[in-house]
């Protein structure tokens, strides 16, 4: 990925190690019909220019060259992951995300265009890829995009080398096609602590503002045999609808779930109500989706948690 640059990026005392990158934007913005000096300082007139092809690209002409300017500068469209569109994440992306959602609204997978990179977006992301013969990973690159707009996949050029000093350590492995995966991005490893943000559904932009009150509740009769049930639905029926809706399960199953394993106690903050436990699930189901279970579960004794199975859920 390209380094973010600036006014003033490139000059001796600042960042000669941005030279390089520099030099590129100033070459890119003269195949444009520009007329700078490639000589790698960012200097007023280079920013001058980049204004100018902000504006005229309809991105926000404040002269910082970051992933968007540079996705316009080499025509190719930002790569996208689950949860990219929410505004706590990358609202920046949020017109990539509706094309990508249109794009596949056209292709045959029906999921809602409404800008957000969610769960039901990721499983229609990688059904495409999976028709496509690429990798499943629900990782929009290159070749999916390029899949979807029916055009052959245009590749960021090679960075250029640094000028300043040489990194140690090994050389990241080359991309593996036909993934989309980035060649850098490390495995998906659970973190020692807290998850980070996107991982688990308690991590989910869209999930943390819903009301837990559905809009609409439901009397509950005096004679009614499942008053127990409506009485959960009327506490916790708005977050359930979300998560319904988030993750394809229907709300009648994610409510008949939470009566039985609660015994129908109210849910009072920090003590639990439920015990969930994952490694049964994973037994169960995990093992055969090792990296949907992954991404949202894990349990002592697996991609390096501590403890026994049953121990450090979450």
């Amino acid at each position: 990925m390209r380094p973010v640059l600036r006014l003033n990026d490139g000059f001796d005392h600042t960042t000669p190690h941005l030279r390089d990158y520099v030099k590129e934007l100033q070459n890119l913005l003269n195949q444009m019909g520009y007329s700078l000096n490639p000589d790698g300082r960012f200097g007023s007139q280079t920013e001058i220019a980049m204004r100018e092809f902000q504006e005229v690209q309809g991105l926000d002409p404040d002269g910082i060259v970051g992933p968007l300017t540079w996705a316009e500068l080499l025509g190719v469209r930002p790569t996208l992951r689950l949860y990219d569109g929410y505004d706590q994440t990358t609202p920046y992306y949020y017109d990539e995300v509706m094309e990508l959602q249109d794009r596949l609204k056209e292709k045959g997978f029906p999921i809602k265009a409404d800008g957000h990179f969610g769960l039901r977006t990721l499983e229609a992301v990688k059904k495409f890829q999976k028709s496509q013969k690429l990798k499943p990973d629900g990782i929009v690159g290159s070749r999916t995009w390029s899949a979807l707009l029916g055009t052959p996949p245009v590749e960021p050029a090679p960075q250029p080398t640094p000028s300043g000093p040489p990194e140690t350590g090994k050389p990241p492995k080359p991309e593996q096609p036909p993934s989309d995966k980035p060649p850098v991005k490390p495995p998906l490893q659970p973190p020692a602590t807290t998850p980070a943000a996107g991982i688990y559904y308690k991590d989910s932009p869209r999930l943390a503002g819903v009301p837990l009150a559905p809009k609409t509740p439901i009397v509950v009769p005096a004679a009614e045999p499942e008053r127990t049930l409506i009485r959960i639905f009327n506490r916790l029926g708005g977050l359930m609808e979300e998560l319904a809706d988030e993750s394809g399960i229907d709300v009648s199953a994610i409510l008949a779930v939470w009566k039985v394993e609660s015994g129908g106690r109210e849910h009072v903050p920090q003590r639990a109500v439920i015990r969930f436990e994952n490694h049964k699930l994973f037994s169960y189901w995990g093992q055969y989706q090792e990296d949907l279970y992954d991404r949202h579960f894990r349990h002592g004794g697996r991609r390096g948690v501590g403890g026994k199975a049953w121990e450090n859920h979450s």
